[in-house]
């Protein structure tokens, strides 16, 4: 499924829950950007089908890089971030994440266990462009309204 449109037609993909009194639909990611080889890397993306419970590749990318370049990236060289592309947003539909876990490879080459994402691993930032939040639970969810 990798570059189609794989919830054409059917929306194995989607879900619903509540959070913060909002009603919402809801995307299970897994986002995820492993070393594959000697200066080489894969992101990955993966939505879960509630159909088939079952972990679908939706996009992958293999590129050349360092374990250095890697680890020294500027600020938002990763998600989960609301990008912003337009100079004005209003009356959108409700975006964020929700439940954001971070497992991190280190210094020993193991990974840690999955944990919410804290504020040593994320800055909240508003660009003016007509997003606000509607709520913020530190730091692993966050939900923004224009």
């Amino acid at each position: 499924m990798a570059g189609g449109h794989p919830v054409r037609g059917t929306y194995p993909y989607l879900g619903s829950t509540v959070a913060h009194d909002s009603e919402l639909q809801t995307l299970l990611v897994w986002n995820s950007s492993v070393e594959v080889g000697t200066n080489q890397w894969r992101n990955e993306v993966l939505l879960r089908n509630r159909a088939t419970d079952q972990w679908d590749l939706i996009y992958r990318f293999d590129y050349p890089s360092t374990t250095v370049k890697q680890q020294r990236g500027f600020v938002g060289s990763w998600g989960p971030i609301v990008e912003t592309f337009q100079s004005h947003y209003s009356n959108t539909a409700l975006l964020g994440f929700l439940n954001t876990k971070l497992s991190a490879l280190n210094a020993r080459g193991q990974w840690s266990d999955w944990d919410m994402l804290s504020e040593s691993h994320s800055t909240i930032q508003n660009d003016s462009r007509g997003f606000s939040p509607l709520f913020i639970d530190p730091n692993y969810s966050l939900v923004v309204k224009s």
